[in-house]
């Protein structure tokens, strides 16, 4: 068995890096409305973008280099928006669906949010993008009060 040569050196201040967000981060106030018992995409606008790879117009990051990715994505309902006891989850993947990458969470009486880390390897030219499921059982909506949406290149 051959051994495998390591990877071409790389300045760290190349990898990407991306922070995007929803809202003032404030619990009452709205910043975007979604549709109950649906997966439905988060409107984040990039705060910064290191490589240009985030579109605020369908808010989807396309991975500039394939690598080792930290994710990280978070979401609050706006203060009592969620019945005790409704499941509210967030993922961040390619499409808006439940599996590995999707995070459920359990509203509490008064306040509201899910937090979704992961650790992934990605190629080049991945989408992504951070998306909710609120399942609400009797409205037909859901306020959003904020929301992060964060992709950082580790390896």
């Amino acid at each position: 068995m051959r051994p495998i040569a390591p990877p071409a050196r790389q300045a760290i201040t190349t990898w990407p890096t991306m922070i995007a967000r929803l809202g003032s981060g404030s619990g009452t106030e709205v910043a975007q409305t979604v549709p109950a018992r649906t997966f439905a995409r988060l409107h984040v606008i990039a705060a910064y973008d290191s490589h240009a790879a985030f579109n605020n117009a369908t808010s989807i990051y396309t991975t500039p280099q394939k690598g080792l990715y930290r994710l990280g994505g978070k979401v609050r309902v706006v203060d009592g928006g969620m019945p005790q006891g409704s499941g509210l989850g967030l993922g961040i993947d390619f499409q808006e669906r439940d599996g590995h990458s999707f995070f459920w969470g359990v509203a509490n009486a008064n306040r509201q949010g899910v937090i979704n880390q992961r650790v992934v390897g990605l190629s080049e030219g991945t989408i992504l993008r951070l998306f909710i499921y609120a399942d609400h059982p009797v409205a037909a909506t859901v306020d959003i009060a904020s929301a992060e949406f964060t992709v950082e290149r580790i390896r």
